[in-house]
């Protein structure tokens, strides 16, 4: 009884390993793909005048990057997105 608990915790964590080598890692749910974008309005970089916002990019589509210094996948695809 006293080895029971280390092996059902075991052929869980098998479980669980087993169920993720079968998912495809290059398809990444999002439950926020086809949500509207939370709404900002931020002053113009670089001394201009004005802001820019959420009403600017109505009827256009839009790419949202998160980048991060540390991120090496992120570093791999910044010149692409350059």
């Amino acid at each position: 009884m006293r080895y029971a608990i280390p092996v059902v915790v075991l052929l869980g964590l098998m479980a669980l390993l087993a169920v993720g080598l079968t998912r495809d890692p290059r398809v990444v749910p999002s439950p926020l793909i086809g949500k509207p974008a939370p709404a900002f309005d931020l002053p113009l970089l670089e001394g201009g005048t004005g802001n820019y916002g959420t009403q600017q990019l109505i009827g256009q589509p839009v790419l949202v990057n998160f980048w991060a210094s540390w991120c090496p996948p992120c570093l791999q695809e910044h010149p692409l997105l350059l």
